[in-house]
């Protein structure tokens, strides 16, 4: 343990519980996202886009709604260049989606982001799994979806067509 770990421990940041940047009954208490075309941000059946919000099939994965107060204490942290917590809600996510083989068979890429923080977020995010770089599967891996239109453009500038297409992330805001 470093000397700076143990005079300021890391506190959860919502209820100060020390030992953890977010504690698991914290965690318990953010409420999860149902599936939702990312698109319109409608009810979709396994996160799929709807045939009528886009000719492109992307499946959606989400993690949980946060609140205006919480997106503000996490985007602290984040202009701060901490991303603990971060890093300790993506595995959370993806334990609680069990997905980690499905994201090991795909190309994996960060959510474009305009905020030069939340990019540098994403690419960790995305650092943090191993894909495949010569797969034909793409993952976009993030923060939040910020422009839906922008992932399409990426998407049709590739120089293959992707059989599957998946974004991931770890909010969607309220």
């Amino acid at each position: 343990m470093r000397l700076i770990e143990f005079l300021f421990p890391c506190q959860c940041v919502v209820c100060s519980k020390v030992g953890e940047y977010i504690c698991p009954k914290c965690i318990k208490g953010i409420p999860h996202c149902l599936p939702i075309c990312c698109v319109c941000n409608k009810l979709s059946n396994k996160g799929l886009t709807h045939s009528f919000c886009s000719n492109i099939n992307i499946t959606y994965f989400t993690g949980w709604y946060i609140s205006e107060k919480m997106s503000k204490i996490f985007d602290q942290k984040k202009e701060k260049g901490n991303f603990n917590i971060h890093l300790r809600l993506f595995t959370t996510l993806l334990n609680y989606l069990k997905i980690y083989d499905l994201i090991k068979e795909c190309h994996v890429y960060p959510l474009p982001s305009k905020d030069i923080n939340t990019y540098k977020l994403n690419r960790i995010l995305s650092k943090k799994i191993a894909g495949k770089r010569k797969s034909q599967n793409i993952i976009f891996i993030g923060d939040s979806l910020e422009d839906i239109e922008e992932i399409q453009k990426l998407i049709r500038g590739l120089p293959y067509s992707p059989l599957n297409i998946y974004i991931l992330c770890l909010f969607i805001k309220k």
